[in-house]
């Protein structure tokens, strides 16, 4: 039986930061059994490993809380 993944891969962070930028939270995304727990995605973002994620995460973050202020606008 596999578990939850914990390696990055292309795919993964795709999927994840576009569900960011839509407004999504980490927490709620990575309850999803194919996508790595919260705490390991917070790793990689601190260790910026791979290189770029942190900023790739910090400008999907500031998209979705756009998002969200138009959410609550509307």
């Amino acid at each position: 039986m596999a578990g939850r993944p914990t390696s990055h891969t292309p795919e993964i962070e795709a999927e994840i930061l576009e569900r960011i930028s839509a407004g999504e939270g980490l927490r709620s995304i990575c309850k999803s059994e194919h996508l790595p727990s919260d705490s390991s995605v917070r790793n990689w973002v601190i260790q910026d490993k791979p290189h770029g994620i942190s900023s790739r995460y910090a400008h999907a973050r500031a998209m979705g809380l756009d998002s969200i202020a138009e959410e609550i606008q509307e």
